[in-house]
């Protein structure tokens, strides 16, 4: 039943992508200040690295060859204000992104001026291999946008909205090209503050880092994240290690570990049922993987003190006496009871915002793996993803998790684009039985995506 599974699945995703082009490539187009536009004859490669735990936006390389007479004669020369546009074509869709290009490993006879004496045309007999970095043109605006004030009589989701907004107010170019979209996970932290002061040293991306520290938004981290997604500039702001949260969210990744799916004699690799994208990927690539040990050493739970509590007066009244009651004062949270049956709640004295202890607790439940997703197609993945595990080991196992990161390349020899993906996923696995007894492997997939 368990070999037939698996079996389905991939049977199920590479036969809805039969008759479908599962190649991807990219153009590009080199824009100079004086209005040139340079083609290059030759697209090596573009390198996209996602970090959704350390980052704020992509970092993205490219490599080009160009005639070498432009390179010397057009390109440096104004390499202090270069724009490039890469046109990615993957299946179902063509997106068109213009980035701030900044040059790197540039060549030490070309900073040394060594072709100076050169023809255009002499020099265009010969190519250089061209490397640099694609920052979003979006970014740097964000960036400048400074976010100061005082907000009263707000929770934590009325400012970080109120604060976006003011942005997209400022940034009249962005708004009349309808650039830049808000996408905020409801936070935990629900309380209505009397009052919010935000200093004029934060910009829009400290923003969620600041209230985190200093009043708490979410139980796992706070990340805040600037990506292109279904063609337009979105801005994430999301817990980094709350699975709870992402496995009911609209959009979720099945990712079903098989053998080796290259070998298959199919491109087809993933493929859509409702709102869940099912892919395939190749054996793990890498595994972090402690178990229940860091939980061991640092805790499952928290013990603080409330200050608002004590604030209110919890005092228990007696005919004799007038006593502050610790019930009243202490709150104490255990995430899990672990395997040996034991927990240890650590003691954080007097605290508001324990929104951070917990982040430190529940980014330990937990391990993160790395997986090869060839012939792949990034452009449908985001921040704070729900992922439902499926892997075959000695017995089947179904783990929750969330989509941490994701590092892309494209490569024009070969028409492909693979991608690593990077899995925060639980500590346990359901062991065992396939759920749903006699059901197709189509309706096991749609109840898994809810464990």
């Amino acid at each position: 039943m368990e070999q037939k599974f698996i079996q389905d699945e991939i049977m199920s995703i590479q036969t809805g992508c039969i008759g479908k082009d599962m190649s991807a490539h990219f153009e590009l187009a080199l824009h100079l200040p004086d209005g040139q536009i340079l083609k290059p004859p030759t697209c090596i490669d573009v390198d996209i690295n996602r970090d959704y735990v350390g980052r704020q936006s992509d970092f993205t390389l490219v490599s080009f060859l160009l005639p070498l007479g432009d390179m010397v004669k057009f390109v440096y020369p104004q390499r202090d204000n270069l724009k490039i546009t890469i046109t990615y074509y993957t299946l179902g869709d063509v997106s068109e992104i213009t980035y701030d290009f900044v040059l790197r490993d540039i060549g030490p006879h070309i900073k040394l001026g060594s072709y100076a004496n050169r023809t255009l045309t002499d020099l265009n007999k010969e190519f250089t291999e061209v490397h640099g970095e694609c920052i979003p043109e979006s970014l740097n605006a964000l960036k400048n946008t400074v976010i100061y004030g005082t907000y009263k009589n707000c929770t934590m989701f009325d400012v970080l909205s109120s604060a976006f907004s003011k942005v997209n107010a400022d940034i009249n170019a962005l708004i009349q090209n309808n650039l830049i979209e808000i996408d905020i996970i409801e936070p935990n932290n629900t309380r209505t503050y009397e009052q919010i002061l935000i200093p004029d040293t934060i910009d829009i991306f400290k923003l969620p880092y600041y209230l985190q520290k200093n009043y708490g938004i979410y139980n796992g981290g706070v990340g805040v994240y600037l990506q292109r997604y279904k063609n337009k500039d979105t801005l994430f702001i999301y817990p980094t290690h709350r699975k709870d949260s992402a496995i009911k969210l609209e959009e979720t990744l099945q990712v079903t570990v098989a053998n080796n799916v290259t070998s298959m004699g199919s491109n087809g690799t993933y493929a859509y049922k409702g709102n869940i994208l099912k892919i395939l990927v190749d054996k793990i690539t890498s595994i972090d993987h402690d178990g229940e040990t860091p939980m061991k050493n640092n805790g499952t739970g928290i013990a603080v003190t409330e200050p608002r509590s004590i604030v209110n007066r919890p005092v228990e009244i007696t005919n004799d006496d007038v006593k502050t009651d610790s019930i009243y004062t202490k709150r104490k949270q255990n995430h899990k009871v672990l395997k040996n049956e034991q927990t240890y709640v650590k003691k954080q004295g007097m605290t508001s915002n324990g929104y951070m202890e917990r982040s430190k607790i529940l980014e330990e439940d937990g391990h993160r793996r790395l997986y090869t997703w060839s012939f792949s197609n990034a452009r449908l993945l985001r921040p704070f993803m729900g992922v439902s595990h499926i892997e075959e080991s000695e017995v089947m196992q179904f783990t929750n998790g969330i989509l941490q990161g994701v590092h892309i390349t494209f490569d024009n020899n070969s028409k492909m684009e693979a991608s690593v993906l990077h899995l925060f996923l639980d500590t346990d696995a359901n062991s065992g039985q396939v759920i749903g007894g006699n059901l197709s492997a189509s309706e096991i997939s749609d109840k898994i995506k809810f464990l």
